[in-house]
């Protein structure tokens, strides 16, 4: 879940705050990439989740 929030000061100007994965969820901390397939060869799992924590991010906006 991202977050978004900006608040205008002025014509045109914004300040801007956002947070990318809010609960701070990773896949690699539920499930394992690496398995092995019938073969017996070691294959990967696809990735669908955020592989990174939290990011935080904090600016001004211009829209001249």
């Amino acid at each position: 879940m991202d977050l978004r929030a900006a608040y205008a000061f002025g014509p045109h100007f914004s300040l801007v705050a956002s947070v990318n994965n809010l609960f701070n969820y990773r896949q690699v901390n539920t499930e394992d990439f690496l398995w092995v397939d019938a073969a017996g060869s070691a294959d990967v799992t696809q990735l669908w989740g955020p592989n990174i924590g939290r990011q935080l991010y904090l600016g001004i906006r211009a829209q001249l």
